[in-house]
């Protein structure tokens, strides 16, 4: 009953947003041809009925919690959070060590600092917020290690002074895929960018 109350009370607008949010996604992942994103994108936009609404989608898979829907080069995969999404994580390593892996949350923004120290990001199974993340890494006589699953969208930017910035993901233009933005500064140290180890069969 819960749910239906919550279903009955969600505005339309909002509504309407997810589902596009959701076109947008399974045209990312192929799950969609031009034709269809297209057809349905218009569909989604026109109709006024929630459960209408409901219908453009109800075939596809869900890119939410939990859902890991193939991405672009077959073996990596990204999952959106379609929850609440933090706006500022801070991540900080003075002669020391800052991980994170496995599931979990990334934020909207996050700011790196890495002094005599290593921090290591993998996001190979976070929970990317839809849309844009921002990455600030500070690197001074330390380490950075980033690790991109295939699917995301990357822009790196930064200055080395007596260090490295080294991109091995490459550029990505992926329609609807979540972007990761870096922006790096690297004094005596290093910062890296890769994708995931590829797994044996």
């Amino acid at each position: 009953m819960g749910d239906l109350q919550y279903f009955q009370e969600i505005p339309i607008e909002r509504l309407r947003d997810q589902v596009i949010e959701q076109l947008k996604l399974n045209y990312a992942h192929d799950n969609l041809t031009v034709e269809e994103f297209e057809h349905r994108l218009e569909r989604a936009s026109e109709v006024e009925e929630k459960l209408a609404l409901l219908e453009v989608v109800k075939d596809l898979p869900s890119m939410s919690e939990g859902s890991r829907p193939s991405a672009e080069g077959g073996g990596d995969q990204v999952t959106i959070n379609m929850g609440e999404v933090r706006q500022q994580q801070d991540l900080v390593a003075i002669f020391s060590g800052n991980e994170r892996k496995g599931v979990w949350y990334p934020a909207r923004n996050i700011k790196i600092l890495a002094a005599f120290g290593g921090v290591d990001l993998d996001f190979s199974q976070a929970l990317l917020p839809p849309g844009d993340t921002y990455i600030d890494a500070m690197c001074v006589f330390g380490g950075v290690d980033i690790i991109v699953p295939e699917g995301v969208n990357l822009e790196v930017s930064g200055v080395p002074i007596f260090g490295g910035i080294d991109n091995k993901y490459g550029d990505r233009r992926i329609p609807g895929a979540p972007t990761i933005h870096i922006s790096a500064f690297a004094l005596f140290g290093g910062i890296d960018v890769k994708p995931p180890k590829k797994r044996r069969r």
